[in-house]
């Protein structure tokens, strides 16, 4: 995952052979079933996050609790809260001179020195986050999942379902699993949401009704929610995937993905600068607020394998492509190895992680006056354009470990340390001035995770 303070994990189908959260349905239990209730398993968590040069740090705790009852059917519930706070970049361009800004959506004004990537001091957020469900067999070597979760922040409110169905063959050495998931969001940042590829210098400045509005070339992007001062996107995703069981000490699992959301996919705090292109310095209206298609289909084909090489070890290894039609392309690659000492009672757990991605077709460090703007309308005359850099091409890898101890029986206690970088790729061919700086944030972040898990 490319770390973001705005991105927490919101969508509500990950994998369906690793079960999904679910509520079940009346039906016929197996006769005879004699397993006795298990107890409650609770698995805690305090989870930190913290950017270099005065980034972003978040603090999240979690809470997780299963328990498996005598018909085989599984309650799970999940908390989540999380505070960040920090400096997140604006999407505008380094200025020779120190510089200051009024940031999109009503945001407090800020400095930026010279030379310097613009960075927003002010953001802070907070979210609570509920998940949960029941899992259960559904007739004959088949089990249904179905679930739903909550998510709310200050400025950002989801609800979600899911449902999925898992099914062994093969004298249950491969199971075939496919599920479907639904989220809705709404968006309300402070001041609403603000109009797309406009400078705050536009006559229409009051949010538009809720709708797919128009850029100035005529095409569709995703614009505000009108006097409500909202604005919300639907996402609907399904999944199917099969496990292998290769050999005695080899299982495989392969799954697709797609997914389909409609709506505002803006970020309504980031900017685009609007530049002299020949100076590269700020012209009239200085920026713009960015502006994303209405809509947004992606594809991803996900392939792990774990495999013990020795009766105590663990190798796992993955890969994932996805795509999708903002002409993103990323390629994953995720390794661990989890080393027993059972004689000391603990285990060390490796982590690599590899990540690459190219551009949306749509990604703009900045707008050149004159060409990408039109002064006269105080708009944008490209159909889409947005300079945050998580829509940029980047590399990015996660080196890290984990230790954890066996405390007693059930009861683990454990440590994970991860440090994460991310380069972005620079853009080339603007004014001269823009090849002596950093026009886009590289990123280094450490993780920090420390883990409590017990029965009672």
């Amino acid at each position: 995952m490319t770390p973001s303070p705005k991105v927490p994990v919101r969508r509500a189908l990950a994998t369906a052979t690793a079960g999904l959260l679910g509520a079940s349905f009346g039906g016929v239990e197996a006769s005879g079933l004699t397993i006795p209730n298990a107890p409650w398993q609770a698995d805690t968590a305090l989870y930190v996050y913290h950017e270099g040069s005065g980034g972003v740090s978040a603090y999240e705790p979690m809470l997780s609790m299963h328990r498996t009852d005598a018909y085989d059917r599984t309650v799970s519930l999940k908390l989540t809260l999380d505070a960040v706070s920090g400096a997140s970049p604006t999407g505008g361009v380094p200025q020779r001179t120190a510089v200051t800004h009024t940031g999109a959506s009503g945001q407090s004004s800020y400095v930026t020195p010279a030379n310097n990537i613009p960075v927003d001091p002010n953001f802070k957020d907070h979210r609570v986050s509920l998940s949960g469900g029941l899992d259960r067999p559904w007739g004959r070597d088949q089990r249904l999942s179905l679930g739903g979760g909550l998510s709310v922040e200050g400025d950002f409110f989801s609800v979600s379902g899911n449902a999925a169905v898992a099914r062994e063959f093969n004298d249950k050495n491969t199971t075939l699993s496919y599920g479907v998931g639904l989220e809705y969001d709404q968006i309300s940042p402070k001041g609403g949401p603000p109009n797309a590829l406009q400078s705050p210098n536009a006559t229409t400045t009051t949010p538009v009704v809720a709708q797919t509005c128009t850029s100035a070339s005529g095409r569709p992007v995703s614009c505000s929610g009108g006097a409500t001062n909202t604005a919300s996107r639907t996402v609907l995703s399904g999944l199917v995937g099969v496990s292998q069981v290769m050999a005695r000490r080899w299982l495989t699992q392969v799954n697709l993905g797609l997914e389909y959301g409609s709506g505002y996919f803006n970020d309504p705090y980031k900017i685009i600068s609007v530049i002299n292109p020949i100076t590269g310095n700020p012209v009239g209206d200085a920026f713009v607020t960015e502006g994303r298609p209405s809509s947004r289909t992606r594809a991803s084909l996900f392939w792990q394998n774990k495999i013990h090489p020795f009766s105590e070890d663990v190798i796992d290894v993955s890969y994932r492509l996805y795509r999708d039609d903002w002409g993103i392309t990323s390629h994953t690659v995720d390794a661990h190895y989890r080393f027993e000492v059972p004689s000391a009672g603990f285990y060390i757990e490796p982590h690599w992680r590899s990540y690459r991605q190219g551009a949306a077709n749509f990604y703009h460090p900045w707008l050149v006056d004159g060409v990408d703007y039109n002064q006269t309308t105080h708009s944008a005359n490209v159909a889409y354009a947005s300079a945050d850099r998580r829509l940029g091409a980047m590399k990015a890898q996660t080196v890290g470990a984990k230790l954890a101890f066996a405390l007693g029986h059930e009861e683990e206690l454990g440590l994970r340390l991860e440090h994460y970088t991310q380069t972005s790729q620079q853009p080339t061919g603007g004014p001269a001035y823009f090849d002596s700086v950093q026009v886009v944030p590289d990123l280094s972040a450490t993780m920090l995770m420390v883990t409590y898990s017990f029965n009672y």
